[in-house]
């Protein structure tokens, strides 16, 4: 073996020994995690944003030239690829990858044909799992703007049929700004909320009920705090009263953290 390869070789077996956490790989990246550490490859994973590209393979260079190793790491490549694509549509990113990392283990080990099988099994199971989701997430959003468009289209009933007293017809405004402000809320943080496998579909049209619910009642409490001149006490010397509800009505429905603050607040003064 000539001097200059042997150099390498040692070198690049030095730097695979050097595979912890926090130190740098080949590329410059910092390594999160070690998941197999084993005589002739690492499975590790680096610090980034883009999940598909976190997970990494670092073959020791005695077997990286080796013809039956280097097919048994092509025979999975494909599926690989597929599935680091599909990270994004999971909620427990770090368990799937650790799943990962053992089946790319078998496969280097010496069973391909085995570990494809198994990349094909995981595959099934995160796009299963992400259209049950999805399916909760779209009852639970479409549950909120039912409630509200129907809120909507009475508010404008009311408005143009001058059916009820002009109290009346106030309150029915505030309960549809305060609709309103829970279903944008909704919307904005679809991605955010983990709708969970075990609980049922039926049981995120509940909480869509009870989240529009909670957005009119919080509504309701501001209207009357600022009737009862608790709270924005200038509002009743505005010319239009009415579309300053609504506003707060829209913001109090938005932030869940809006009117316990208030309340907070008022406590403190009362005391």
């Amino acid at each position: 073996m000539p001097e200059e390869e042997k150099n390498y070789k040692e070198k690049q077996r030095e730097k695979m020994d050097s595979y912890v956490v926090g130190e740098k790989d080949t590329l410059g990246y910092t390594i999160a995690e070690v998941h197999i550490k084993a005589k002739d490859y690492i499975v590790y994973e680096i610090e980034t944003n883009i999940l598909s590209k976190s997970l990494k393979v670092m073959l020791c260079p005695e077997v990286e030239g080796n013809p039956e190793f280097r097919n048994r790491y092509n025979e999975i490549i494909d599926k690989l690829t597929i599935i680091k694509g599909l990270l994004h549509k999971v909620i427990d990113a770090a368990l799937i990858k650790s799943q990962i990392a053992s089946i790319l283990s078998m496969a280097l080990n010496g069973d391909p044909e085995k570990a494809n099988k198994n990349f094909d099994a995981l595959i099934k199971k995160i796009n299963d799992e992400y259209r049950r989701r999805f399916k909760k997430k779209l009852c639970y959003l479409i549950t909120t703007c039912s409630i509200t468009a129907l809120l909507i289209l009475f508010s404008i009933f009311t408005y143009y049929c001058n059916s009820f007293p002009n109290k009346i017809t106030i309150l029915i405004f505030i309960v549809t700004s305060g609709a309103i402000g829970g279903f944008v809320s909704v919307s904005g943080g679809l991605r955010k909320n983990i709708f969970e496998e075990e609980i049922k579909t039926y049981l995120y049209v509940i909480y869509g009920f009870e989240r529009i619910f909670i957005s009119i009642v919080s509504a309701v409490i501001v209207y009357f705090a600022i009737k009862s001149n608790l709270i924005f006490g200038i509002t009743e010397e505005l010319e239009n009263s009415t579309l300053v509800y609504i506003v707060f009505g829209v913001v109090a429905g938005f932030s869940e953290t809006f009117v316990p603050s208030l309340l907070e607040k008022l406590e403190r003064k009362n005391e």
